[in-house]
């Protein structure tokens, strides 16, 4: 999801804000998942970024995160490069290699390959 905030004026100027939401549909529990989110218009121009850290997500749980302003006025027409920083199982193992981006909705995601 994604959404504008401001009254598009130069006292209260628009910006988007996109939600950011990790699902656990493994059979683990997550013990941290630290994720970066590179922003962009579909024409290449950067939007922003954030860091974004998750905690202790149970099986079959979601945790979300809202309101990082953005550098533009519009949430139409951007995309994300997501790279997974650290993924944690409550288990120690390293799950990294088991996150997926969702390749749609509001800003469509794809994973930063290595």
């Amino acid at each position: 999801m994604a959404y504008v905030f401001g009254g598009g004026a130069s006292a209260s100027p628009a910006f988007c804000s996109p939600t950011i939401r990790a699902i656990n549909s493994s059979n683990l529990s997550l013990q941290e998942l630290v994720i970066g989110i590179d922003y962009r218009a579909k024409s290449g121009a950067p939007a922003g970024r954030t860091v974004t850290r998750f905690a202790n997500i149970k099986i079959d749980r979601q945790d979300a995160y809202s309101f990082y302003q953005l550098g533009v006025a519009k949430c139409d027409g951007l995309e994300g490069t997501l790279t997974v920083i650290q993924c944690l199982y409550a288990s120690g193992e390293d799950c990294a290699g088991d996150v997926k981006p969702v390749e749609f909705g509001a800003i469509p995601l794809t994973l930063k390959q290595p």
